[in-house]
């Protein structure tokens, strides 16, 4: 049923059972398996619903959302690796706040209901893996320092590190001694890239998450999603 990701799938179930995740027994390991595999390879609840249904048992869209943030912590592990070098860049995004705290004459049209968070990552170039994807409510040089300690530690190493122009990298690389550079276009391509496919993906979402969602939920989503791209060879980067 999933040529090349049968070994995913059973990957997934297996952790899902040992880690006994589900406190319910109604649906079984293998079937939230194959809905968090579906929902991240860019199916909406619902069509997951659809086809997990017609595939293994009838399964409601409610709860795939729910399982998809709940099995997260399994998608925060990052094994620590040599990596010789690093692109490292950060993207707005836009999350809807919940309506009691929308202002008065809100103007939707002018986002005026929406807060904006920052997603971090670090990408490995030459493997193409993911190294670690953070998020912040700011976007500076102290946000910037908190995310290269995180990068640094799932290194073995101290990779050369790549970044854009922005005014928050200079003083974080410099203090932790970091031999970086300033690239335009290039190996930047990569996080770039992965980042186009991370807002695709959310593209069901408007762009944007849904009222109530909180920086822990978005955050959660963000790092399941960067795991599961690192275990599927098939979503790997051109």
């Amino acid at each position: 049923m999933f040529h090349q990701n049968d070994a995913l799938l059973g990957t997934l179930t297996q952790r899902l059972t040992q880690e006994d995740i589900f406190d319910r027994d109604r649906k079984q390991p293998r079937t939230r398996a194959l809905s968090l595999l579906l929902h991240h390879a860019g199916l909406s609840c619902r069509r997951t619903s659809q086809l997990v249904s017609l595939l293994a048992e009838p399964v409601t869209y409610n709860p795939i959302s729910a399982w998809y943030r709940r099995a997260s912590h399994l998608f925060r592990e990052q094994s620590v690796q040599r990596h010789e070098r690093l692109v490292i860049d950060e993207t707005s995004l836009p999350i809807e706040q919940p309506r009691s705290e929308w202002p008065e004459e809100c103007d939707k049209d002018a986002g005026d209901h929406l807060t904006e968070l920052f997603l971090w990552a670090a990408v490995d170039p030459d493997t193409q893996q993911l190294v670690h994807v953070a998020l912040t409510q700011g976007r500076s040089s102290v946000e910037a320092l908190g995310f290269v300690k995180g990068v640094l530690a799932r290194c073995d190493n101290r990779p050369a590190i790549h970044v854009d122009r922005g005014v928050w990298y200079p003083w974080p690389l410099n203090v932790l001694g970091l031999a970086w550079q300033v690239t335009a276009g290039g190996v930047r391509n990569t996080v770039e890239t992965w980042f186009g496919l991370l807002k695709e993906r959310i593209g069901p979402f408007r762009r944007r998450w849904p009222a109530n969602a909180s920086r822990d939920e978005v955050e959660a989503w963000a790092q399941a999603f960067a795991w599961l791209f690192n275990q599927d060879p098939s979503t790997r980067l051109p």
